[in-house]
This record gives structure tokens, C-alpha cells and sequence, in this order.
């Protein structure tokens, strides 16, 4: 009897243990260094959707949102075809050609596009009705820092802390100020780094590099963002982007 008891308990561990296999696999693998190596530089090619300061899907971004992120990312491009080439190849979002505007969520006048799309050349041509207004800056440097990552399948995940800085009015003015997320540095608010010891006020230049602040600070100070990109043949189209605000 006391032997029997003993095979059931052994047989029930091993239901458990089997169990809990399954269980790991299916949250897939870590990445290895080299898949990390791709997409923290994928990551980083990316920094334009961090100045829209919200979280999406690319299923649900417009058209015109990703035509500005493909000019952001390649603006010496002057064809559609190489911008759709691009998008092609790190969004999931099927890239249509049409007029570019200078703010996305411009009305439809004909002032307010910066590009237009002609049909015949496939290019991109000046506006000549386009009216001149001041920059109105919203440009950040962003930096990002390693936190963890995982695969299953053709999804492949990656989260990151980042750091923003100062938005810049003009190519001369950035203020030595750091921030968690790009809607803070936006409205000047909760500052997590503060350089002002190490400005070199007559270069208007920064005499460290903030990215080592980044890599040793209190990740309690730290918002965590997430990509979640399909791998396609050798591409990561990303696919969901999103960060968990502070309360």
C-alpha cells in the first residue's frame, strides 16, 4: 500500500513538473545578444512615434502620421517609392502615397501641406502655396536604455527605459534638462536629471554624455516602454507600441 502511495505521488510531481515546462515555454525564449543588438537599434531608428507621446497600435495610426515618420526618418528622400521602401521595412502599415502637410493634424487647405504628391513623377514637390509660420519646436533627444526583451514565434518583444530631453525651440536653444516621458519634457514637468553643473553655457553643449546618466539611474525614476514588432523574412515591423505612465 505504502508503495503504491509512493508511485502516485511520483507520478503526480511528474504532472506538475511537465506542466510547468509547457507553461515556461509558452512564454517563449530570450533574445540573443544579437537579436537584442537589432532591435535596440531598431528602437532607436524609431524615435519619431516617441513624440507623439501616447500609446498605439500601428493598425490604428493614419496615414499621414507614418508619411511624416518616414519623411522624419528619411528626409532627403524625395520619391514615394523610397519612402514606402522604408516603411516597408520597420512598420507593419501599408505605406498610400498623398500630400504631406507640415503638422499631421493640419486642416485639408492647401496652405497647409508642405510636399505634394504628384501622381505623374511619383515624386514629392514643393508647395509654392504653402505659408511660411515659425518652427514651433517639439524635437527631443531621446535616449534609450536596455531593460528586457523575449520571442515567441514570429513576435518578437522589447522594453526599454527612456530619457528625453528639454524639447528644443531652436537648433541653439537646449536646455540641459532630462525627463521620463516625451509629454513631460513637453510641459516642463517632473525633471528626473539636471545638468545644468555640466553646461558649457558659450557652446551650448553638454560636457557629459547623458546616455551614462541614463544607464546608472534609479529605475524607480524610470517609465517603462515596450515594442512589440513581427519578424518578416529578415525585417522587425513593428507592430505595438506602448509605456506604462507614472501615477
Amino acid at each position: 500500500m505504502k508503495k503504491k502511495f509512493v508511485m502516485i505521488l511520483l507520478l503526480l510531481v511528474s504532472v506538475f513538473i511537465i506542466a510547468g515546462c509547457k507553461k515556461e515555454e509558452s512564454l517563449g525564449r530570450n533574445l540573443t545578444d544579437d537579436e537584442k543588438k537589432i532591435l535596440m537599434e531598431r528602437v532607436n531608428s524609431l524615435e519619431f512615434f516617441d513624440f507623439y507621446g501616447r500609446n498605439f497600435s500601428t493598425s490604428d495610426l493614419t496615414n499621414q502620421e507614418v508619411l511624416h515618420y518616414a519623411f522624419y526618418s528619411n528626409p532627403d528622400a524625395v520619391s514615394f517609392k523610397e519612402l514606402k521602401n522604408l516603411v516597408d521595412k520597420t512598420v507593419d502599415f501599408e505605406l498610400e502615397p498623398e500630400n504631406f502637410k507640415c503638422f499631421i493634424h493640419d486642416n485639408d487647405d492647401l496652405s497647409s501641406y508642405y510636399f505634394l504628391y504628384n501622381e505623374d513623377t511619383g515624386e514629392y514637390d514643393d508647395n509654392l502655396e504653402h505659408e511660411s509660420h515659425g518652427a514651433g519646436g517639439f524635437l527631443s533627444n531621446v535616449y534609450n536604455r536596455y531593460r528586457s526583451s523575449y520571442n515567441e514565434g514570429d513576435i518578437y518583444t522589447i522594453s526599454v527605459y527612456k530619457m528625453f530631453s528639454a524639447l528644443k525651440q531652436s537648433t541653439i536653444d537646449e536646455r540641459p534638462m532630462f525627463y521620463a516621458t516625451y509629454n513631460d519634457a513637453k510641459n516642463n514637468k517632473n525633471v528626473i536629471l539636471n545638468l545644468e553643473e555640466f553646461y558649457n553655457w558659450e557652446s551650448l553643449k553638454l560636457a557629459v554624455e547623458p546616455q551614462e546618466y541614463l544607464d546608472k539611474m534609479d529605475k524607480d525614476k524610470l517609465v517603462t516602454y515596450t515594442y512589440t514588432f513581427k519578424k518578416v523574412g529578415d525585417n522587425y515591423l513593428l507592430t505595438n507600441y506602448e509605456f506604462k505612465k507614472k501615477a
